[in-house]
C-alpha cells in the first residue's frame, strides 16, 4: 500500500512539472504560431525594365512606335521605357553611357550611319548571330547584310527599301503591254516618246541614272565578278561593264526631259511629277507608295516590275531585290543574364509577322521579314509580292566602295547622260579612277 501511495506521488509531481514546463513555453509563443499555416504563398517579382533608345522626332511616328512596344509588352514578362534622344549627338552620348555605363538596352539604328559605330564598339553590342540560328529567325528576313560586320549579326532590321521599275497602267497598255526583255523596254519608251509621252523619269542631276545603274547592275554583272573588280582580278573594261553602260547610253539616247529638282538626289519632285500621269516609267524606291495618296486619278493605275532582262545574260531580275534593309535594333551586350534573357524574349514578340506589319504598314514602310501582307495599299502590297518572289538582295554599290568612289561613279553617268561619254569612254574613265584610287589606298 505504501508502495502504491509513493509511486501515486511521485506521478503527480512528475505531471505537475511537465505542467509547469508547458506553461512557461507558452508563454514564449505568439497566439499566431498556434495557427498551421496551410497556405503557399508565391514571391511577386517586378518586371525587368527594358530602356529603348531611339531618335524619332515625329509625334504620330512615336505613336506607331509605342503601339508596337504596348503590343509587344502583352507578351513578355519585362517593362519596355521609351527613351527619346535627338540625332543630333546621338553617337557621342551613347559612348558616354557606355563609358559610364547605363547603356539603354535596345537602341534604334540606321546602319548607314550607325554602323561604323558599331563596328568599332561591337564589344558592347549582342552578337545575335548564333541565338538567331538557334531559333530558327535568321532566314525569316529579306536580308541582314546591313547588321552583319565581320559575318556576324549586331542586330535586326524592322524595315527597307526597295527600287522598281513602276508604270502608269493605262499608257503601258496603250503602247502594247508590259515589255518583256530590256530590248522591249527601249522599244516602248521610244514609242512613248513618239507618241508625246514622257518614256522615263529622269533628274537634271544624273542620281536617277545612278538608280538605274544599280537596277541593271545585277543584270549583267554578278558579286563575284564586283569582288574580283575590288581585288584587282577584273577589270572595268570586261565584257560585264561595257554591256551595263550600253544599257544606260540606250536611255540616254531617247532624249529624255530632265527635271531639276530643289534637293539634289532626292526623288520627291521626280516621283509628283510621275504621278501627274503623263510619263510612263520611273524607276525608284517605294515611295511612289507612300506618294500617291496626293494624286487620287492614279490609284489603281500604278503598276510595277523588275527592270526586264538583259540580252546576253541568264540573270533573272525577278530572283533579287536592289534595296537595302539597314534600319532597325541593336541591343546592348552590357547587361545581367536576366535583362539579356528579356531582349530575347523581346526579340521573339516583336519580330513576328503581326507586329512588324502593323508596323510598316503604319509607317508606309516595307516590312523587313517575309510575310503575306494583308494591305489596302494596292501598291504596297504588290510591291511586297514582288520581293516575296525574290530570293536574295543584291548589295547596293555603296556596300562595295567607298563614299568618293560612288561619286565617280555618278559623275561618269553624268557624262553618259549629256552625251559627252560613250560607254567605252565611261569604262575607261573609271578603270583609270581604280587604278590610281588603288594606289591611294
Amino acid at each position: 500500500m505504501i508502495k502504491l501511495q509513493n509511486s501515486y506521488y511521485v506521478a503527480l509531481i512528475f505531471g505537475l512539472a511537465l505542467f509547469l514546463i508547458g506553461c512557461q513555453d507558452a508563454e514564449d509563443v505568439g497566439d499566431d504560431d498556434w495557427v498551421e499555416d496551410v497556405s503557399s504563398p508565391t514571391e511577386t517579382e517586378e518586371d525587368t525594365e527594358l530602356i529603348l533608345r531611339h531618335a524619332i522626332e515625329s509625334e504620330e511616328e512615336i505613336n506607331i512606335l509605342r503601339d508596337a512596344i504596348e503590343n509587344v509588352e502583352s507578351n513578355i514578362n519585362a517593362t519596355i521605357t521609351m527613351n527619346p534622344q535627338g540625332a543630333e549627338l546621338y553617337h557621342a552620348i551613347l559612348e558616354e553611357e557606355i563609358e559610364e555605363g547605363g547603356f539603354p538596352h535596345i537602341i534604334e539604328v540606321i546602319m548607314a550611319a550607325d554602323g561604323p559605330f558599331i563596328k568599332e564598339n561591337r564589344e558592347h553590342f549582342l552578337d545575335l548571330t548564333d541565338y538567331l540560328e538557334e531559333i530558327g529567325l535568321k532566314d525569316s528576313f529579306y536580308s541582314l547584310d546591313g547588321f552583319t560586320i565581320d559575318g556576324r549579326i549586331y542586330g535586326l532590321p524592322v524595315r527597307g527599301v526597295s527600287y522598281h521599275l513602276f508604270y502608269n497602267k493605262e499608257l503601258v497598255e496603250e503602247l502594247g503591254g508590259v515589255p518583256a526583255t530590256w530590248d522591249d523596254l527601249v522599244t516602248l519608251m521610244k514609242e512613248a516618246s513618239q507618241a508625246g509621252y514622257n518614256p522615263l523619269m529622269m533628274d537634271a542631276q544624273g542620281y536617277r541614272y545612278l538608280d538605274l545603274f544599280e537596277g541593271l547592275l545585277p543584270l549583267t554583272v554578278s558579286e563575284e565578278k564586283l569582288n574580283e573588280l575590288i581585288n584587282g582580278e577584273a577589270s572595268w573594261t570586261d565584257e560585264e561593264f561595257i554591256r551595263l553602260f550600253e544599257s544606260i547610253e540606250e536611255i540616254t539616247q531617247l532624249e529624255i526631259p530632265v527635271i531639276e529638282t530643289e534637293s539634289e538626289g532626292d526623288p520627291t519632285q521626280i516621283i509628283e511629277s510621275f504621278l501627274t500621269g503623263d510619263s510612263v516609267f520611273i524607276y525608284t524606291n517605294h515611295s511612289v507608295e507612300e506618294l500617291q495618296e496626293g494624286y487620287p486619278q492614279m490609284d489603281g493605275n500604278i503598276g510595277v516590275m523588275s527592270i526586264p532582262s538583259v540580252a546576253g545574260f541568264n540573270s533573272d531580275s525577278s530572283s533579287f531585290i536592289h534595296g537595302h534593309f539597314m534600319d532597325g535594333f541593336a541591343f546592348s551586350a552590357d547587361v545581367t543574364t536576366e535583362e539579356e534573357e528579356m531582349i530575347y524574349e523581346f526579340i521573339e514578340a516583336f519580330w513576328t509577322e503581326e507586329v512588324i506589319s502593323n508596323y510598316s504598314v503604319e509607317f508606309g514602310y516595307l516590312p523587313s521579314m517575309r510575310m503575306d501582307l494583308k494591305s489596302t495599299n494596292e501598291l504596297l502590297q504588290d510591291i511586297t509580292n514582288l520581293n516575296n518572289e525574290a530570293t536574295r538582295v543584291y548589295p547596293s554599290i555603296s556596300t562595295f566602295f567607298p563614299y568618293d568612289y560612288e561619286r565617280e561613279i555618278l559623275l561618269t553617268l553624268q557624262g553618259v547622260a549629256t552625251g559627252n561619254k560613250s560607254a567605252n569612254e565611261s569604262v575607261e574613265r573609271l578603270q583609270h579612277y581604280h587604278e590610281n584610287y588603288e594606289e591611294t589606298e
